[in-house]
Formats: structure tokens, sequence, C-alpha cells
């Protein structure tokens, strides 16, 4: 540096303009023209100098501003799940809102192409992240389990609901058992359509992509907590602001289910059999003892296990092979 202008003022590929910025700034603008190879000084000494020159609240307003402008797809590839749940509500709530506005045919494709925002949200975004489809559909067509999985997923809603049946007997509530031939052929065209169309597509995104997320930083009982809050709020404009508490305690069964299948497929199953059985196998009509019948034996599972000190046997994480798969479905360590 000689007599206060850096040396590379004196640089003849350095123009005019250039060096009036540099010898007012001391550092050429201070932001741009130090970022070319050329316009540095060779000198390191020199540069930190040139550095040192430029006012506090400058440095303070460009580390700030820096700051301020983080680019989305970082902030993205930080918050992945974040991003996911606000996607998800961003592509089914406004749909959910316009189906009341209107009626007839076109409120129910509304409504069904809402249920399909967590599906949709998923693959946006292991999309943006730049992760594995494949591999996460992998995961939906996942069918070679044991036997016993099967009757878990088909069978256990169907067996909470006769064990609803007999409590609302002893409540006083007399079920009527004459009405269940009439009601499988119902049940059955429930759990067909909920499978495809009226639930089972939600589970791709929050068993297939959501949950292992999750269970990549917390034991698997805080995960189905963050989940299960999750989802329940997400049904909110379809049952109220009480509508997320059956989905908070229901997600305890399918986080079991998910982490001993690795199966998204058994999770569909599950939910088409959960909604199914609470449409046609309660044989007691609605009021608030049915209510409540309906919420205890759902959450005995849960709270037992949570209050249980074997919590990691009873809700068993996914295992290693998986933890690494994930890793590489969605390309990004952070959530």
């Amino acid at each position: 540096m000689a007599g206060g202008v850096p040396l590379l003022v004196r640089d003849r590929s350095v123009n005019r303009g250039q060096r009036a910025a540099l010898e007012v700034s001391g550092i050429g603008e201070a932001t741009g023209l130090n970022k070319s190879a050329s316009l540095r000084p060779k000198d390191p000494c020199q540069y930190f100098i040139c550095l040192c020159r430029q006012p506090a609240r400058k440095r303070r307003l460009r580390s700030m501003t820096a700051a301020a402008q983080m680019p989305a797809s970082t902030w993205i590839r930080r918050h992945g799940l974040i991003f996911y749940f606000a996607l998800t509500y961003a592509i089914s709530w406004p749909l959910w809102l316009m189906s009341r506005l209107t009626g007839g045919i076109l409120a129910t494709i509304l409504l069904v192409v809402g249920g399909f925002g967590p599906l949709l949200a998923a693959v946006i975004t292991i999309r943006y992240l730049g992760g594995s489809l494949p591999d996460w559909l992998h995961a939906i067509v996942r069918w070679r389990v044991p036997v016993r999985f099967y009757v878990y997923a088909l069978g256990l809603p169907v067996l909470i609901m006769a064990v609803m049946n007999a409590v609302l007997a002893a409540l006083g509530q007399e079920p009527e058992i004459s009405l269940v031939p009439e009601r499988i052929p119902g049940y059955l065209q429930m759990f067909f359509l909920t499978a495809v169309i009226f639930g089972g597509q939600e589970e791709p995104g929050w068993r297939g992509f959501a949950l292992p997320r999750l269970e990549e930083r917390h034991v698997p009982l805080v995960a189905t907590l963050i989940l299960g809050l999750g989802w329940g709020v997400w049904h909110i404009p379809l049952y109220g602001p009480a509508g997320f508490v059956v989905p908070l305690v229901l997600a305890f069964f399918y986080s079991w289910l998910y982490n001993r299948t690795q199966s998204v497929l058994l999770c569909i199953l599950l939910h088409a059999s959960f909604t199914a059985a609470q449409d046609h196998l309660l044989l007691s009509a609605d009021s608030r003892i049915v209510d409540f019948a309906l919420l205890g034996p759902m959450s005995s599972e849960p709270v037992s296990s949570s209050l249980s000190p074997a919590v990691g046997s009873a809700f068993p994480g996914p295992r290693k092979r998986t933890r690494l798969k994930m890793r590489r479905l969605c390309n990004d360590d952070n959530t």
C-alpha cells in the first residue's frame, strides 16, 4: 500500500471507475470488486488491511443482509419436515374450504383431491431435496411381510369395535347385533374406497415420508407424538378443533405396524380397516357415551406403551438399513 491506496489500484487492468471506487472505499466498493481474483491484493496482509478499513456499520449491515437473503432452497434443505407439513396444509386446506363453499359433485371432487395433500407434498419435497422416488415407492408396495401383520392390519379395528360394542352394552347402550349381516357389504365397500381415495392415500406421506425422517432425530414415541399432532391438525378443517384427538391416538397403532414391517401398504390396509369399522361395525346410535367408548379402547394401548419402561420394545425404531436408505432418500441430514 502506498499513500493510503491499495497496490491493486495501480494495476493497469483496473479501469478508472474502479480506481475511483477503490480510492473512496479502500477495497473497491467493499463488496463487489474484491470478489474478482484479479482485483485482490497479492499480499494477504494488504487484503486484511483493506477489509479492516470498512466502516463497522457497513460490515454489520452486510452480515444482516446475508442472513436475510438466505436462499429458499437452503432453508428448505435445513427444515425439510417443516416444509413438508406446511406444503401439505397448503394443498389440502384451500381445497376443503372451497368444497364447503360449493356443492354437488364439485364439492365431492374438491374434498377427495384435498385428501391427496400428504402424498403430493411428499413427492414434491423428495424431488426438491434431490431424493429417490423409487426408494420411496418401494416401501409403498412392500407386501412380503409375515401373515400376522396382515391379521393385525385387518383384524385390530374389528376387535376394537367388538370391545366397544361390549362396553356400550355394559353402559346401557344396547347394540343391535342383527345389523351385522346387512352392514358387511357397506363395510367392504368403504374399505376399498378408503384404501384408494378416502384416507389410504395419505399413508405414503405420513408414514412413508414423515415418520422415518422424524425417527432419524427422535425416539419412536416422540416421533409418533409429533406426527400424530401434525396429522390431527391436518384434519381440523374436516372435523373441527377437536378433530386432531382421534388421529393423535391412532398414530401409535400405525407407527408400531410400520416400524415392524417397513411397509406403507400395511398402513394403508390398517387405515381402510379403521375407517370402515368405525362407520359400519359400531352397532349403537351416536351419543356422548359412544364417543367416550370410541376413544377409550383406542387409547388404552398407546397409554400403556407410553407408561411402560420398555418403550423401545413397544415401538421399535426402523432398522439400521432403513435409516441409511432414508438418508439417501432425501439426501439431507437436517430437518
